[in-house]
């Protein structure tokens, strides 16, 4: 997110923000205190002029650069989720890249689950040695009841396990799931 919040003016005018930037020679403009843009992958500069209404500051150029996030290879169990089952959690493991180890992991930061933006209500990472290379693997329980709150319909559905790296880079892997909605029945009794 881009700031401006450092700007003032010795009169105490109000003051505008004005931010431009070029992708593939197209310039784009946001105004603002703090606005939010998208850019693609790479390094961008981001020019920011204030006006206190009477005269414009001198440019002041920001680098941003956006690095592509890690995908990573994601199994969601079970693969088939019944919405009446009594299963408290989905169990998920996503495993990176080789070269990530373990440390690169921010403990910090929030194993998510979408769609809902769901919080891993536990996680374990395990370093293991897969064909001579180190992978790392994350499992995760995220709340069974939160995920059907978020996927009001039956049917195949993609999940997705998002998290971050200490670099700030972000982490990722998806895997299709099955919602469906049974309630058990067996011919010797009735539920």
């Amino acid at each position: 997110m881009l700031s401006a919040a450092d700007s003032n003016d010795p009169d105490g005018d109000p003051l505008t923000y004005k931010w431009t930037w070029a992708i593939d020679a197209n310039v784009y403009e946001a105004n603002g205190l703090s606005p939010t843009i998208e850019l693609p992958v790479g390094t961008h500069t981001i020019q920011l002029v204030v006006n206190d209404g009477i005269v414009n500051s001198a440019p002041d150029d920001v680098n941003v650069v956006v690095v592509a996030p890690v995908k990573g290879n994601l199994c969601v169990m079970p693969v088939t989720i019944n919405r009446r089952s009594n299963q408290p959690n989905i169990l998920t493991n996503i495993r990176l890249s080789p070269g990530i180890k373990k440390t690169d992991i921010d403990p910090n930061q929030p194993l998510m689950l979408y769609p809902g933006g769901i919080k891993a209500n536990w996680r374990g990472i395990v370093p293991c040695n897969e064909r001579g290379r180190q992978i790392v693997s994350i499992f995760a329980f995220f709340d069974k009841d939160d995920l059907m709150n978020a996927i009001p319909t039956n049917g195949f559905k993609q999940v997705q396990v998002v998290g971050k790296l200490k670099s700030g880079q972000v982490f990722y892997g998806c895997d299709t799931v099955r919602i469906i909605d049974l309630k058990w029945q067996f011919p010797w009794c009735k539920w």
